[in-house]
């Protein structure tokens, strides 16, 4: 997988759908930290690191992640607790 790449199919996929810019800043900071873990997956992200790296607040976070789980951009496990 490469970030570019992902970067060119969002923007591609952004000229059919509409997001809030939210959700646009979340799905970059997400993509941003993905790569730099090497792509893992899946990868688990703190809802403090997504704060920090997006200027967001949690609960801004939370609705916007699920925003981009229903249009299918992110997948989200709960590990429990």
């Amino acid at each position: 997988m490469n970030y570019l790449t992902e970067i060119k199919l969002f923007y591609d996929w952004l000229e059919t759908h509409s997001l809030s810019a939210n959700c646009i800043v979340l799905w970059h900071g997400v993509m941003q930290i993905a790569s730099r873990s090497g792509w893992q997956n899946p990868i688990e992200i703190p809802s403090s690191l997504l704060e920090t790296r997006t200027h967001l607040e949690r609960t801004t976070i939370f609705r916007a992640r699920s925003q981009l789980v229903e249009q299918g951009l992110l997948r989200l496990h709960h590990r429990g607790g």
